[in-house]
């Protein structure tokens, strides 16, 4: 999400977007579309409330200025070493939104991650199509095909290449 407005910044060029957190556990398992649907869009207004960003933000500020203080990269490495770790417990989705390019030009839009561990998902929409290229880094098409079973259930075109 872009917090550039939320935050009072819509000028900037600093980097102001940051990910948006939805849990899926065995309480979403039970629930219905709607009842989902509704759970989160509160949790997704609750995480562009200002004082939420501004607190994410702030932390995100101090750990830059934390790593300024370092003046080689081999400390800014070390210091961050930590993170080389850490593997989420989760996939990613991103959504960069509609593409404006002429439709007679330009067919689609791909974006491509290097999926190290997991599950990455990157949308688009252009001319009037909207884009999910699915990343992996094991093989099976269960996801693939459980989302394919999710648009046909509800009515909705989709071609897999």
């Amino acid at each position: 999400m872009d917090a550039r407005h939320i935050l009072g910044r819509d000028d900037t060029f600093k980097n102001c977007v940051k990910s948006m957190t939805l849990p899926y556990g065995r309480e979403e398992e039970n629930l219905s579309d709607s009842e989902i649907a509704s759970k989160y869009k509160r949790l997704l207004n609750a995480q562009k409330e200002h004082d939420h960003c501004a607190k994410e933000f702030n932390n995100i500020n101090m750990l830059l200025s934390v790593i300024g203080h370092f003046h080689s990269f081999a400390g800014r490495q070390k210091l961050l070493g930590f993170m080389e770790n850490l593997a989420l417990d989760t996939y990613l989705i991103s959504y960069i939104g509609q593409f404006d390019m002429p439709g007679e030009l330009v067919d689609e839009v791909h974006l491509y991650s290097n999926c190290s561990s997991g599950l990455v998902l990157n949308m688009t929409c252009q001319s009037w199509k909207f884009i999910i290229d699915l990343t992996q880094d094991y093989s099976t098409d269960k996801y693939v095909n459980a989302l394919r079973k999710q648009f046909e259930k509800a009515g909705i075109d989709l071609v897999v290449i």
